[in-house]
């Protein structure tokens, strides 16, 4: 069974018909915002955090 992966990054705020069930989610900076507009936990949180304003990310695994 082939599981898919989503990496969430910054840029224009675009999430397509939701993320399937499963997927391994990752969240790069600002894309840890989008992810958090979107009701979506993910699974790692990785980068410097200099693109996004709000608290460093306490859910899943996080790579700073």
């Amino acid at each position: 069974m082939q599981k898919s992966c989503v990496i969430v990054s910054g840029g224009d705020y675009y999430l397509p018909c939701g993320v399937a069930d499963g997927a391994f989610v990752i969240a790069c900076d600002k894309g840890y915002g989008y992810c958090v507009k979107a009701g979506i936990v993910p699974d790692l949180t990785v980068g410097d955090f200099d693109s996004y304003c709000g608290e460093i990310p306490q859910a899943g695994e996080v790579k700073v």
